[in-house]
């Protein structure tokens, strides 16, 4: 309908066309458009686009006279030329639509071939993922002939809490829906107290890649909260306005930021006031200026460069920076805040929008090294794509098959020896057969030789040691580890110890061997995560804003703020519920409206989840904030970026603050506008801490409402019964804190732990480990060999052989109830032999006593228990 064009319409293009013929150059183009245009009956894409550009400019807007000739005019052009253009309008429209069609029916056909391929894969092996589960457990909960299932949940849940409620997914909700749906239903209801606790802020949702959906949260506290008041339920909204770790200074920092509402965050009102718990307590926000990139001179392509210009030069700068600033906070002894005490660098973590994309992370670490700092290092890597994991794989590869020459040159070439390319082309060129033969056979002993020999021994070791003594005595003994920090600097520990327990997982899993090592570590991309929670390291941790939610730190700096997310991320797939549109371009001008409806929307949900992220990131900190970035290209900075952003927000509440770092801004050199409305020097916003009010409440904590009486009462614990030596027995044991007696305990602890650990090591190796063992207690390392052998002489008494043989067990965890108590204890050995349970305890406060008939009560009783409990196990 939309293609088919009246004899009328043909008639007015062509008048239109002549027209134009005896008009200008431009006029007479779009008349031979125009002409070609009237005699199409089925048009291609290519005449719609060609046509169009009679109607349209160049930047997409409608024309309004083509030369000098009005489009609308009736006097030289006729009016139907409008509706022509509104036609090829609902025209190109239509084919688009046809376009996303078909486009998206066969990427729905190729997804369903997939999807099946992937499920028979799953079934076949026996494997279930993560979303199995959910949908099994689902499904399961939503089927009507699992009512049995809903009966016994029914009995067995009183209460459900869910925790991070803002980042679970609509299936996870469906679940919660599942298993709660007898708390608010007729007498089930009335039968008991339950409850429902939900814990979650919309403003911290950044998992939406997860399926996570900030306004779902909205939409279930709702329908639960409609389901308790019609059971006659209980039912509270519990704000989350009060901050118990910032300072007040950055909390006013961040409703400055996100309370005008211009920085949507995705929440159905505006974002709520922050109300400080720590009221008097001092804060620090700083904004650095821009770490600017080296701008390029077109020079004369046949000169030889005289410097060598780095295309992330500012990013490389900034990260130098960094490092440099922190150094000096921590020697100076830099407070955290004003007035408060001095910086630590576990105090420090700097944190990024992303792991991918921008190599930032790397160069802080190694800069932070440089510069002395403690560094926890990169909180994620893949093993496989560090440079000191793929010179120790090549060595591996090498062991395996010595004849590949290319990794036997990787090998030469890489920190282990070292070679340049003149070595490798005086061993390579003009050789016969493999370039280990000619590595072997070349005349050079004193350099080809001691490397022929060096691979040798390393072919013999992978014969017949396994995959980590293989790798780890390679790294000790030949010197590697100190010729790949050498070559790639300290950071290269890293990964070098995560590779080695990579080794070491491998051989708990699997039977030892390097081929197969190689195989799954390249296989499984082995991602490794560190905790940074871990408060004992005293070191500065780097860290994505992702991998940070939940932790805090005092000082938080947050470098990469400059970018933003481009159109070149958005998705292929366009999917609203259970519609899924695959457009052929994202072009805004070269979709359908539905797909363009969608991919805007993808784009606004996008923009708000990466200020969310900001959120998250600039309340991560408790008592310094630090906003800086770079710029390598000289150009104007997005207006969504982060830096922009906070800037703008915050300048008129900041104070310029003179710093060395920064020399003072030359007014005479040439700056683009952009650039001359950022900060030139540090600029700084702080409140000192008032002593006076450093522990005082918020005003408006004090008008809440007092705690109930149970709130105040002591919690009633269960008894349980005490292990031995917990107070509950009174042994006549000396002090080891008098005289020499010191040194008795310490033995008596030592041969302890001997006799739990050394049945697990073979015994010709059993006194060498003992001796290692003692050697490192300063107490016992006079008598080490007589301590060991007393306790080897316990191992190898004929006696004992069924207490620490085959089906033993050390420290074996012992629970259970005895006359209503609960009975928690560890047996130091349990032997479950077929007709007879071997129960052995040793002890190391007392010497022994002459006749069990004089044996403590204490142990007796302690000894009566295991029995009582083990036979209800084992009659």
């Amino acid at each position: 309908e939309v293609r088919r064009r009246t004899k009328a319409q043909a008639k007015a293009l062509r008048k239109a066309a002549a027209i134009l013929d005896s008009g200008t150059k431009t006029e007479k183009e779009h008349g031979g458009r125009l002409r070609d245009w009237a005699e199409v009956d089925d048009p291609s894409d290519d005449d719609i686009e060609e046509v169009r550009k009679v109607f349209y400019k160049s930047d997409g807007q409608p024309r309004d006279e083509i030369g000098t000739k009005r489009l609308a005019g009736r006097e030289r052009l006729p009016g139907l030329l409008e509706a022509e253009r509104d036609r090829i309008d609902r025209l190109g429209e239509r084919r688009r639509i046809e376009a996303t069609l078909s486009a998206s029916r066969a990427a729905l056909a190729l997804g369903e071939a997939v999807d099946r391929d992937y499920r028979s894969s799953k079934r076949r092996a026996g494997l279930l993922d993560y979303d199995d589960l959910i949908d099994s457990a689902l499904g399961l909960l939503r089927t009507y002939s699992a009512a049995w299932v809903h009966y016994k949940l029914d009995r067995g849940i009183d209460h459900v809490l869910i925790d991070e409620a803002q980042d679970t997914s609509p299936p996870q909700w469906g679940l919660v829906e599942a298993l709660t749906q007898e708390f608010f239903a007729g007498e089930g209801a009335g039968e008991a107290v339950r409850t429902l606790f939900a814990v979650g802020d919309p403003k911290q949702s950044i998992f939406r890649f997860q399926g996570a959906d900030p306004a779902g949260f909205g939409r279930m506290r709702e329908e639960f909260q409609e389901r308790a008041r019609d059971a006659g339920q209980r039912w509270e909204n519990v704000p989350l306005e009060v901050s118990f770790r910032a300072a007040p200074v950055l909390l006013e920092a961040v409703d400055m930021v996100f309370g005008d509402g211009e920085m949507k965050l995705g929440l159905e009102g505006p974002a709520p006031v922050h109300k400080p718990s720590r009221s008097g307590a001092g804060g620090r926000v700083e904004v650095w200026p821009l770490e600017m990139g080296e701008k390029g001179e077109a020079g004369d392509p046949f000169e030889p460069p005289t410097h060598y210009l780095r295309e992330d030069a500012a990013e490389t700068a900034l990260a130098d920076r960094v490092a440099r600033r922190i150094d000096t906070w921590l020697r100076r002894g830099e407070p955290v805040a004003p007035g408060g005490r001095a910086m630590r660098a576990g105090d420090i973590m700097i944190l990024l929008p992303r792991r991918s994309g921008r190599a930032f992370i790397p160069r802080v670490i190694a800069a932070l090294k440089q510069a002395g700092v403690p560094v926890a290092g990169i909180d994620r890597m893949t093993l496989t794509d560090e440079l000191a994991v793929m010179d120790l794989a090549a060595i591996g590869d090498f062991a395996l098959l010595p004849e590949d020459d290319l990794t036997l040159a990787t090998v030469l070439k890489g920190p282990l020896f070292g070679f340049d390319d003149k070595a490798l082309f005086e061993l390579a060129h003009g050789r016969k057969g493999a370039l280990w033969a000619a590595l072997r056979r070349h005349p050079d002993r004193d350099r080809f030789g001691l490397c022929f020999e060096a691979l040798s021994a390393l072919l013999g070791k992978a014969d017949y040691v396994g995959v980590h003594a293989f790798f780890a005595g390679l790294l000790a003994e030949g010197g590697l580890r100190r010729k790949i920090a050498a070559r790639l600097g300290e950071e290269a520990g890293d990964p070098i110890d995560e590779f080695l327990n990579a080794a070491l997982d491998y051989e708990r899993r699997h039977p030892p061997s390097l081929q197969g090592f190689l195989q799954w570590l390249r296989s499984g991309e082995a991602e490794v995560k560190r905790q940074l929670d871990q408060r004992d390291r005293d070191e500065v941790r780097v860290s994505t804003v992702h991998g940070a939610k939940g932790l805090e730190a005092p000082v938080v700096i947050l470098p990469d703020t400059t970018g933003m997310r481009t159109a070149r991320n958005d998705p292929h797939l366009l999917r609203e519920e259970d519609l899924l549109l695959w457009p052929p371009s994202k072009g805004r001008d070269a979709i359908d409206p539905e797909s363009k409806r969608l991919l805007e929307a993808h784009r606004e949900a996008d923009k708000e989840e990466r200020r969310r992220l900001l959120y998250v990131a600039m309340t991560r900190a408790a008592d310094r904030l630090v906003i800086c970035g770079w710029n390598n290209s000289r150009r104007d900075l997005p207006d969504d970026c982060w830096y922009k952003a906070v800037w703008h927000k915050l300048r008129d509440s900041m104070e310029e603050e003179p710093d060395p770092d920064w020399p003072d801004p030359d007014d005479s050199e040439e700056l683009p506008d952009w650039l001359r409305d950022l900060p030139r020097q540090s600029m700084v916003m702080e409140r000192r801490a008032a002593e006076a009010e450093a522990e005082k409440p918020a005003g408006d904590c004090e008008s809440l409402p007092p705690l109930p009486g149970w709130a105040r009462r002591p919690a009633a614990p269960r008894r349980t019964a005490a292990p031995p030596g917990s107070g509950e027995e009174v042994f006549a044991v000396a002090s080891p804190l008098r005289g020499k007696s010191a040194g008795r305990f310490r033995r008596g602890q030592a041969i302890h732990k001997l006799l739990e650990l050394l049945p697990e090591v073979a015994p010709e190796r059993r006194l060498e480990t003992a001796c290692r063992f003692l050697a490192a207690e300063p107490e016992l390392a006079g008598d080490a060999e007589a301590t060991a052998r007393e306790a080897m002489a316990v191992l190898d008494d004929p006696a004992f052989r069924r207490v620490f043989g085959p089906g033993s067990r050390a420290e074996a965890p012992l629970v259970g109830r005895l006359g209503g108590e609960i009975v928690s204890a560890r047996i130091d050995r349990l032997v479950l032999l077929p007709e007879e349970t071997l129960i052995v305890d040793f002890k190391s406060g007392r010497a022994p006593p002459a006749d069990p008939s004089q044996a403590p009560a204490g142990y007796l009783r302690q000894l009566a228990r295991y029995v009582a409990l083990l036979r209800q196990m084992r009659p």
